[in-house]
């Protein structure tokens, strides 16, 4: 007999930060509304949150197994029907080699190539080239998502004021320097006319 694989319906509406490493979920306080999930056992309950998190792991593809589950959560007893009946997960259809690559892993890769044009965007930007290499580790470590990718840029760009009103040059960071020290949160001040001379990258 074929194994069978379920996956979280709405995993999204909780994986908020999906490649964070750790990966991690979000719940919100609607679940307390909501009347399906207080339709099950205590037992359930519990086990669809470790579910979840074991989802945000997993890239919402898990084999219906108890032993399996048993492992990962620590629950004994799955109720499977309750589980279905009550929409908490959905069985996949025959897991195939073309659901996993074209499925799954493309929406993946696509983002790693966002991400890494976000870094070169940052190294464009980053007056000092040194240390290309350790500067990606660091950003790779940071694992940067939009917010903070938005945060990055704002903060460099007062920096490149701040440096240029200094006119010291030798003493900007590396950037992997400036990553690690989370130099986008410094408050630099400089005059208003120091500011006007220096472009303004968006």
């Amino acid at each position: 007999m074929e194994r069978e694989f379920f996956e979280i319906p709405r995993l999204d509406e909780y994986q908020k930060y999906e490649y964070k490493n750790p990966n991690w979920i979000m719940l919100h306080t609607c679940l307390l509304d909501d009347y399906r999930f207080h339709l099950m056992s205590d037992s359930s309950r519990l086990l669809c949150i470790l579910l979840w998190i074991q989802a945000s792991r997993t890239g919402n593809c898990m084999p219906k197994d108890d032993n399996w589950v048993h492992a990962k959560t620590g629950v004994k007893h799955i109720d499977w029907e309750e589980l279905i009946r009550n929409e908490q997960i959905s069985i996949l259809p025959k897991r195939r080699k073309s659901l996993i690559n074209k499925g799954r892993t493309l929406p993946r890769e696509k983002r790693r190539v966002e991400k890494s044009k976000e870094f070169d965007t940052f190294w464009a930007l980053y007056p000092k080239k040194k240390s290309k290499g350790q500067a990606l580790k660091t950003w790779e470590k940071l694992q940067v998502d939009t917010p903070l990718y938005e945060q990055i840029l704002e903060g460099l760009q007062r920096a490149k004021v701040a440096w240029k009103a200094r006119g010291e040059p030798e003493y900007i960071p590396y950037p992997s320097t400036w990553l690690n020290a989370m130099g986008w949160l410094d408050e630099e001040v400089v005059s208003s006319e120091s500011a006007a001379d220096v472009e303004i990258y968006i």
